[in-house]
């Protein structure tokens, strides 16, 4: 069921233009790139499993996307929500409410012309039929009210005016300790739905793809102090996923991004670790 979301989600042609040029202009008239990346560490709810290097790589990937170099993202189109303070770039405390009003400000001011990079990298669990992230405010045992749900995300992103959105997920669903409690079952075959448009009768937008560590039911590994799935994005977006062509042209396509992260030497790893 998993390969038949991935292969749903991973549709796409979305060009993350200038990430090796930098080519963003900071005009009203120009398309902009607006990006929320999400990482949590630890959780103060003993439950919930720590995610090692989950900071770590939310912050790596937010100095790429601000780097004049590679896509430029200016001060105010960037939000950076971690489980702890970040004593070197601005970022907000990865709560619920925060990641929520993040999500929001990202509905209401990006155009359908601006690129939309949502990344989330943490803990979640599932949540009847969907799922939940955890935020570093959020509770096992009342993960309804304390956690994000993926419905709640879902309202949201349904509204979103982009057609060039792109999502990074990198959460372990079964990322807790269930106690005396009977773990929830998880229902692969609805998860990951939240990003991608609420009218499924006309299939999944060539305009929304998702790139997924892997299905969610284990955590990822790590190397080089960052997770592989990050570690292989970053990789990939710092200009070697630019492979289509007779050489590099600066601009990087969904298509290549995806196509390097799976044929990349650390994802076929993960990939490996996903049969056995």
């Amino acid at each position: 069921m998993f390969r038949g979301i991935l292969k749903r989600v991973l549709l796409g042609s979305i060009i993350l233009a200038g990430l090796l040029t930098g080519s963003a202009q900071a005009a009203d008239d120009v398309p902009q790139p607006y990006v929320v990346l999400v990482g949590i560490d630890n959780y103060p709810d003993a439950q919930i499993k720590p995610r090692q290097f989950a900071e770590s790589d939310a912050q790596a990937l937010y100095d790429l996307f601000v780097s004049k170099s590679h896509l430029g993202v200016t001060a105010k189109n960037i939000k950076l929500l971690l489980g702890k303070p970040d004593p070197k770039r601005p970022s907000e405390p990865a709560t619920r409410a925060n990641i929520l009003k993040a999500l929001s400000w990202l509905e209401k001011s990006a155009g359908k012309d601006d690129l939309v990079v949502f990344a989330y990298i943490g803990q979640g669990a599932p949540l009847g039929e969907k799922a939940a992230y955890f935020a570093v405010d959020s509770t096992f045992k009342n993960r309804a009210k304390h956690a994000v749900a993926a419905a709640e995300m879902e309202q949201v992103l349904d509204n979103l005016k982009s057609q060039r959105f792109l999502a990074l997920v990198d959460v372990n669903f079964t990322g807790f300790d269930a106690g005396k409690d009977a773990a929830p079952d998880p229902n692969l075959s609805n998860f990951y739905r939240e990003y991608l448009g609420n009218d499924e009768a006309k299939g999944t937008s060539p305009s929304r793809v998702v790139l997924l560590a892997n299905s969610g039911l284990k955590p990822s590994l790590n190397v080089d102090k960052h997770g592989i799935f990050t570690k292989v994005i970053l990789d990939g977006l710092g200009g070697k996923a630019d492979i289509e062509g007779y050489e590099p042209d600066g601009n990087i396509t969904v298509g290549e991004l995806a196509k390097y992260l799976r044929k990349s030497p650390r994802s076929g790893a993960h990939r490996r670790q996903e049969r056995r």
